[in-house]
């Protein structure tokens, strides 16, 4: 049954319950009196229907509303206390209506803002975005967002994002408004900190690159970068640091990566320039944040002079090392070597003066013989010392001239010829005739002797030394001295031209030695532009080799 039909039904029932109440019904007419009762009966009966159906109708009422009540309740807490701006505009921009958070934005409570004009609170220089934005709102029907500086009621700017949309009404568009005021402050304050950071980093006299630590490019350089590498601004960044750099790709990468990851950030590092000049450089390379993005920033000094200045004091140091290895090696020499045959002079010219009467021709020729030896030994140590002295004073004369290499060496080895005899060592040539060498007389002189006579030293009685010469490649001549001797181990061989290490030993008949004669052999043959070095092996004997320019091309020039 339908509301209408229900309706229908109670308005007869209430129609004929009038009519039965008006009837004057007589007394004892029982058929009216029945009809009556029955009629009532049934209308009391549908009224009590009608009524419990009309109860439930209301109760859904009220259930429904309730319920549209509490959703409107829930719309409005949300709208009044979001932490989000949000009002509604027309399209002229009249505030229709604010909620709490806007009126706090805005500084005004919220019935003065009310059919108030938004673009009061916009600034000047933001109402056409304003402006076009609430065009595209009205016109679009899209979502639209924009930025906006406004002004509040203590004067300083709120800076806002809007977005909005049009509501469903169409004469309104509804608007969300976020604070965004300590961003742009950041971004403000980072753009300023960047401005400032360029314009050091271009004005500064220190070299600056800034660089991809992924690739090595070069993204910006500084005015003295230019300077210093030779190439323009456009130029550098257009290249890579590996292009500069004299160390591998893979070493500048590995360091690269140290200094992304802030493991390092202090490098040396060879540099090119542009016109092929290399210079040592000091790289301080630390990561930054700079427009969004983290490269490197690399401070650079130029330390060339700094590193040459160092190596000259560590060279400096060498040879002040070397010079106190001299200086003691020289006093060894006057304590030890000199005063031993000195000792041993002094001995036997004490034992002729006093037992002259007593001694025999044989005797006295024995000890002679003995003085002649020292006296022969104590020469060729003097005259070492004083070739060694007047090198270190650098006042030895160079006078190289055209020579013949074979009677050179017979002239330098006559001195010397009696220590060979005295041990029966047999001394061959195996030098053409016609061998020259262009050299200074007195220092090859020098250099023969000394090394033929370490050779007689270190000679078994009844060995063989052999002296030998070829040409050799760069218009040289190679000489050779070598003995059957007992040779030297290799750290010996090693430690040979170091006054600082003790290489001197006593010869195969205990005849001294000082090291030093073999020093002074090199000393002159690099003076000559040639280069001394020994060959040999323990008890295998010695091969000496040095070489000279060879006379026929100074000839020629």
């Amino acid at each position: 049954m339908n509301d209408n039909q229900k309706k229908t039904d109670a308005e007869v029932l209430r129609l004929k319950a009038e009519g039965l109440l008006k009837t004057e019904n007589p007394p004892g007419n029982a058929s009216t009196l029945s009809i009556s009762e029955t009629d009532l009966a049934k209308l009391i009966h549908e009224l009590q229907v009608h009524q419990v159906e009309q109860e439930m109708q209301n109760e859904e009422l009220r259930h429904a509303w309730a319920t549209g009540q509490i959703a409107v309740d829930k719309y409005t807490e949300l709208y009044e206390f979001a932490p989000t701006g949000y009002l509604s505009l027309s399209k002229e921009g009249i505030i229709v209506e604010v909620n709490f958070a806007t009126s706090q934005m805005l500084g005004k409570e919220r019935v003065r803002l009310k059919n108030r004009s938004f673009g009061f609170y916009v600034s000047d220089d933001t109402k056409p975005v304003f402006k076009l934005f609430l065009e595209k709102v009205f016109t679009t029907r899209l979502k639209e967002t924009c930025m906006l500086t406004l002004t509040t009621y203590d004067k300083s700017p709120l800076y806002v994002q809007l977005t909005g949309r049009l509501s469903e009404r169409e004469n309104h568009c509804m608007i969300s408004m976020i604070d965004i005021t300590e961003r742009v402050r950041q971004e403000k304050t980072i753009k300023e900190s960047e401005s400032r950071f360029k314009s050091l980093f271009e004005r500064h006299n220190a070299i600056m690159l800034l660089i991809d630590p992924e690739s090595g490019k070069i993204l910006s350089a500084n005015q003295a970068a230019s300077v210093f590498y030779g190439y323009s601004i456009p130029v550098l960044c257009d290249m890579s640091i590996d292009q500069i750099n004299k160390f591998s790709a893979e070493k500048i990468k590995a360091e690269r990566e140290k200094a992304a990851a802030e493991q390092r950030n202090y490098f040396i590092f060879p540099h090119l320039l542009a016109s092929g000049e290399e210079r040592i450089v000091e790289v301080h390379s630390s990561p930054i944040e700079f427009q969004g993005s983290r490269i490197l920033f690399s401070i650079i000094h130029d330390i060339t002079a700094r590193w040459q200045a160092e190596a000259e004091i560590i060279l400096k140091n060498a040879e002040l090392s070397k010079l106190i290895a001299e200086k003691d090696k020289f006093f060894s020499i006057i304590a030890h070597d000199l005063r031993n045959p000195f000792n041993t002079f002094l001995g036997y010219t004490q034992m002729m003066v006093e037992d002259i009467e007593s001694l025999t021709l044989a005797e006295l020729q024995k000890i002679a013989l003995s003085m002649r030896n020292s006296a022969t030994n104590l020469f060729g140590l003097l005259e070492n010392l004083l070739e060694w002295s007047r090198i270190r004073r650098g006042v030895t004369n160079f006078e190289p001239a055209l020579s013949p290499l074979m009677s050179t060496i017979e002239e330098s080895i006559a001195t010397v010829v009696g220590l060979a005899d005295k041990k029966e060592i047999e001394i061959g040539f195996e030098i053409a005739d016609d061998c020259n060498v262009f050299a200074d007389r007195y220092m090859l002189n020098s250099i023969v002797r000394n090394l033929v006579t370490n050779a007689i030293k270190f000679s078994h009685r009844g060995g063989k030394i052999a002296i030998a010469a070829k040409p050799i490649t760069g218009n040289l001549v190679e000489i050779s001295i070598r003995d059957s001797g007992i040779g030297m181990n290799e750290k010996m061989v090693e430690n040979l031209f170091r006054l600082d290490e003790q290489t001197n030993r006593k010869g195969t008949e205990g005849e001294s030695t000082t090291g030093l004669g073999l020093i002074i052999c090199k000393e002159f043959v690099e003076k000559h532009g040639g280069t001394l070095w020994v060959k040999s092996e323990e008890g295998k004997g010695a091969t000496v080799y040095f070489s000279l320019p060879a006379g026929e091309g100074k000839n020629d020039e």
